[in-house]
């Protein structure tokens, strides 16, 4: 099915402003921005690739810009970006290699051994708690439970680095699984 519609006058004259306005290279969105610039009035680069393709033999001689030309200055962007993301990647790689270096030319360092004090210890350290309740302790104290129940839980308050204090840290990590507690020796046995 054929259907030929009539041109109106106001194509007739965008396409004429197309050809005045047009320098090889432009794209689409150049050319509606130039037209906007002139007319003063607001077309989007959809409209004039609606005229370019319904009027082809008439701006077959006013190529539009295409997406090759485009993409090639946005290949050229990435590619930049991805030399400096490659060069970023490599700089780290090199950085581990070289603490991994340094790491294995470092003697090894003795493995901490962390015993958590004897019920006795515990008893005797628990009583020279200063005994707080939530509200009063600050970031830097422990928050092991004393005494109390429920509201009127109090807590050990000694100076901490993290949630408890050194000795309540070593209190609430338990024995490990039977396989985590040979670990140790399995790992001294074949180191040596």
């Amino acid at each position: 099915m054929n259907i030929h519609v009539r041109r109106t006058e106001k194509t007739t004259a965008r396409i004429e402003l197309i050809k005045e306005l047009y320098a090889p290279g432009m794209s689409a969105l150049d050319i509606a921005n130039a037209v906007a610039a002139r007319t003063h009035e607001q077309l989007s680069r959809m409209v004039i690739m609606g005229i370019y393709a319904r009027n082809r033999s008439e701006l077959a001689e006013y190529p539009l810009r295409g997406w090759g030309e485009t993409k090639r200055s946005h290949e050229r962007l990435t590619d930049r970006r991805h030399r400096e993301n490659n060069a970023k990647r490599e700089r780290r790689r090199l950085a581990r290699l070289q603490r991994e270096a340094e790491r294995a030319a470092a003697p090894p360092r003795a493995p901490k051994e962390r015993k958590a004090p004897e019920p006795s210890e515990a008893k005797a350290y628990d009583a020279t708690a200063t005994l707080k309740r939530l509200f009063e302790l600050d970031a830097t104290e422990c928050r092991w439970p004393i005494t109390g129940s429920k509201a009127d839980i109090q807590f050990c308050g000694h100076p901490a680095t993290g949630t408890y204090c050194d000795h309540h840290q070593l209190r609430s990590v338990g024995k490990g699984t039977i396989s985590e507690q040979r670990a140790s020796n399995d790992l001294r046995r074949h180191a040596a």
